[in-house]
This record gives structure tokens, sequence and C-alpha cells, in this order.
């Protein structure tokens, strides 16, 4: 059996770039992960202390993240031949970066991902299928939309996406005309609303263009290439100063804080947004925050997946 290999360690923060674009342009790297910190760091920390069933206390995780700024950032550079990796290894010994060689058998990880990422059922309104199973899968849904599972996040599988899909099939309008999917990922969620209302302008927006070129494979995928689709990057955010009926934004809370006030200005008054990309415990901050934005807003309903919600606001 085939193999790869990976060199993994942590790396300081003021070199990385120029280190990541070394281990791409000069060294045949074909990927670079990033952790902020792993499972064994964190236990090595931790040592024999045991916090179940209680709160860790706050000078452990200062801690744990006194570790992140000291240390570096955990990354793992990837290559198809031992003689790559080892040759980068040298380089990064040179630059004084302790990584360590590892070598794993190669996995077709498409067949692998078709063997985990099964459809799943959002509502009797709505079901998302992985691309592979548009000829032959019966669905239970009214509606289907199919997912290639590309580099954008928005397979379905995870919570936030779901939960997401599942507000908007719960507490769509009939007739809106515009919608704006605000870190657009895959583009499932933007997408599934013109199953609803083919005649809907979507504008969907993403800071990565790997995220934009999957959106288009799951366009073509579902067959919208004639509705009015927008894919947008930053360097067309002047083009997204309009008003929607429909905003969604399944991102992460320091960016749904950050951009409140851009998201709340452009959703009508009549409109709803939907935020995800939230764990337990974030959702009053947000929502106050977005209130205090506009205290026409009005909080409509969250909902909880495992550890993550989604929140709708706007009009019922």
């Amino acid at each position: 059996m085939s193999k790869y290999y990976y060199l993994k360690g942590y790396i300081d923060s003021e070199i990385e770039a120029e280190i990541d674009h070394m281990a791409a342009k000069d060294f045949g790297s074909t990927g670079v992960e990033d952790f902020s910190i792993d499972e064994e760091k964190v236990d090595s920390i931790l040592g024999d202390r045991s916090y179940s069933g209680g709160d860790v206390p706050e000078t452990v995780i200062y801690e744990v993240e006194d570790t992140l700024y000291t240390e570096g950032n955990l990354k793992k550079y990837y290559f198809n031949t031992e003689d790559e990796a080892l040759s980068f290894l040298n380089l990064l010994n040179k630059k004084n970066q302790t990584f360590h060689l590892v070598a794993e058998d190669a996995v077709d990880w498409n067949e692998e991902w078709k063997k985990t990422y099964a459809p799943i059922l959002v509502s009797e309104e709505l079901e998302i299928i992985p691309s592979w199973n548009v000829e032959d899968y019966k669905s239970q849904a009214h509606k289907q939309i199919y997912i290639y599972p590309g580099m954008g996040f928005g397979t379905g599988s995870h919570e936030t996406t779901f939960l997401c899909l599942k507000l908007y099939t719960q507490y769509k309008k009939d007739n809106i005309k515009s919608c704006l999917d605000f870190g657009c990922g895959s583009g499932i969620l933007g997408l599934a609303t013109l199953l609803f209302e083919p005649n809907l302008e979507v504008d969907l927006y993403d800071i990565d263009p790997e995220a934009i070129e999957n959106t288009k494979q799951n366009i073509e995928l579902n067959k919208l290439q004639e509705k009015n689709i927008n894919l947008l990057l930053p360097s067309d955010r002047r083009s997204i100063d309009k008003k929607y009926d429909l905003v969604f934004a399944n991102i992460l809370q320091n960016v749904l804080l950050l951009e409140k006030k851009y998201l709340v200005t452009c959703l009508n008054p009549s409109g709803q947004i939907i935020l995800s990309g939230l764990l337990n415990g974030q959702e009053d901050e947000v929502v106050d925050r977005y209130l205090e934005e506009n205290p026409n807003l009005k909080h409509i309903e969250t909902i909880y997946k495992g550890d993550w919600l989604a929140i709708i606001m706007g009009q019922a």
C-alpha cells in the first residue's frame, strides 16, 4: 500500500506565513493543516488534574491559552514522498523549528467520505443528498438539495448548517425577493432557498475563493445555472449594499459580532436573519448585541443540536 508523509510540530508565528509559502512553492507540499492546540498538548498541561463533573478553573484555561502564544501554532505539512518531507524538515531544523516526520498508509478519502456522509433529512420539507446519490436515492422530503462535498464548509452534516435549514423551512415566507448567504461555504443555505422560491435573487458571499468554486459545482449539480445567483468575494463586497428579505450568516461568534452592523443594516424591515456558527452559551450576547443594533428586530426562536445553536430574528 502506498504512503503519504507529514511533518508535525509548532511553528513560530513570526515566520509561519513565509514557511507556509515555501512549503508549497519550493518543496512540493500537498497541503497544510492548522490547529490551535491538540489533545495531547492539553493532556500534558492538565497532567493528573481532574475536572470531571465540574468546571475547569479559569487559571487552567489561561494556562492552556498561554501555551498557544508561547509555543506558536501547531501545523502539519503534507507530502507525497519521503524525500520531499525530509528536505523540508531540514529547512525547518535550520530555522530552529522542532518537527517530526510521520508516515501513514494512503487512503482514498473520496471513498471514505462516501461511507460516512449519508442523506440528511432536515424536515418533511427538505433533504440534503450527496452528489453520488443524485440518480438512485428516493427522498422522503418535498424538496431535495444535492451537495458535492468540496472545500466549502456546509454539507449539512455539521449541526449549524442543519439548524439553519431547519429554521428556514420552519419559518420561511412566501414570495420573498432577495437572499444573502454571508459566508456561504458550499452555498447550501442560499441555494436551498431557490428550491422554494425559484424567482429569488440570491447573493452568495465568501472570503475563500475555493468556497466559491465549490458553490459553482453545487449550482450546476442542482441545475440552478439559469437562476439569478451572484457569487461574491471580498473584492465584490461593494456590490452587496442592498436590502434583503432573508439573510443567512453561519460563521463564528466573533465574526457575527464584528459584522452585526452590516448584517442588520442590509436586512429589510420585514425580513428575517438566521445566525449560527454559535456554541451553547453564546446566544444571549449575540441576541442582545443585534437588538442593540436594531431595536425593531424580534428574537423569534433559538434551536439547538449537540453543542451548537442557531438563532432566527426578524418578523415571524
